[in-house]
């Protein structure tokens, strides 16, 4: 679910959660690659929201991460 989810994000060591917001602090290459071959898309500062998190794409999200 979106808790457990949240949860293995702040084990990562560069990543913080800010509200329904997340920064990655991954490379600008991680972002492309997560863009083109997982269709994962966030802004170049790696915020993404986490509020587009949901049944639907927890699983798929959380074994791309």
């Amino acid at each position: 679910d979106l808790m457990e989810f949240r949860a293995h994000l702040i084990k990562k060591d560069k990543i913080i959660l800010k509200g329904m917001f997340s920064f990655l602090g991954i490379s600008s290459e991680e972002v492309d690659t997560l863009r083109a071959k997982y269709g994962v898309y966030m802004v170049g500062s790696t915020r993404i929201n986490l509020a587009g998190i949901n049944i639907n794409n927890i699983d798929y999200l959380s074994n791309v991460f």
